[in-house]
């Protein structure tokens, strides 16, 4: 059974079941075609694209795995019929570096009918002076 949510309820629903490390409740809001993209500007710039709930899940646990999330902000939420556009911040400990990365980040989701069906996220990253032990 699917729960039709709102735009903006779906999103929030991503960012609560990925925070809490509930990955099966991860699937569960997103479309089965689902396309998430990642473009990270920075020291090394990069742009990842993974299609299917099965691909997007994998991509955020491997998240997950290698860094400990310290700070995830949501500074502004702009939702309209279909899509919502998110800006955020997060400070993360990459886990085999041991170095804190903050990053400012817009995203942008389109939703149909209660399920993420395109995700792209644009990604500053900024690596702290020094690792800490």
């Amino acid at each position: 059974m699917s729960v039709e949510r709102s735009p903006q309820e779906a999103v929030t629903a991503l960012y609560d079941a990925f925070l809490a490390g509930d990955f099966g409740a991860v699937e569960l809001v997103l479309a089965d075609d689902v396309q998430y993209t990642y473009l990270s500007g920075g020291p090394s710039p990069q742009r990842l694209t993974r299609r299917g709930k099965a691909e997007v899940r994998s991509f955020l646990m491997d998240i997950s795995q290698q860094a400990d999330l310290q700070d995830f902000s949501v500074h502004r939420i702009l939702p309209s019929a279909t899509t919502v556009v998110v800006q955020g911040s997060e400070t993360a400990r990459l886990k085999q570096q041991g170095i804190a990365v903050t990053s400012d980040w817009v995203q942008v989701f389109d939703v149909q009918a209660g399920a993420i069906t395109h995700m792209a996220e644009y990604s500053i990253p900024v690596p702290s002076p020094t690792a800490e032990s």
